[in-house]
């Protein structure tokens, strides 16, 4: 299975998109895979404008990203929620604080939380994707909810509960 982590950060202030680039740099060694999101719409009660940058997300893939995945997991004690788990075979989670995840602390950059999105895939996934030729993955090639939690628990031993603990 292909394995593609995606982190992603939020901050208003406009002042901020230097540190988020910082961070996302360090998370992958690269600066190469970072990028910023902007606004849709303005929102005035947020001090929000129309094409702001509001956000960063960073896409890993390969080795690096289960590296990444399992520190954010390390964070998480390896336990996740049922409906962490998407129907299509989809998983995230979030932590609190970016420098859980061993990032040495930066007082000029602060601390950020961050949302982790993985995307699990089989081979031959990517024919519903391309361009030429163009075609549906069949029922039995597809990922669910239960081959994601299959997965987490078989590579990481992680545990899935059904409600969060107290």
């Amino acid at each position: 299975m292909e394995v593609q982590v995606e982190g992603k950060w939020w901050q208003r202030a406009r002042e901020m998109k230097r540190e988020w680039k910082t961070i996302g740099e360090v998370l992958t060694f690269n600066s190469l895979y970072v990028f910023f999101e902007t606004a849709r719409y303005t929102v005035r009660t947020f001090g929000i404008r129309r094409n702001e940058k509001i956000s960063c997300h960073v896409t890993i893939r390969g080795e690096l990203a289960q590296e990444i995945l399992d520190r954010g997991l390390k964070v998480k004690e390896y336990e996740l929620l049922r409906k962490n788990f998407s129907e299509t075979g989809n998983f995230g989670f979030g932590i609190q604080e970016h420098i859980d995840l061993g990032i040495k602390y930066d007082p000029s950059t602060g601390i950020y939380g961050m949302d982790f999105f993985v995307v699990l895939k089989r081979p031959g996934a990517r024919v519903a994707r391309r361009k030429i030729q163009q075609s549906r993955v069949g029922a039995p090639h597809r990922l669910t909810k239960d081959d994601a939690i299959n997965w987490f628990q078989t590579k990481f031993e992680g545990i899935v509960l059904d409600a969060p603990r107290l």
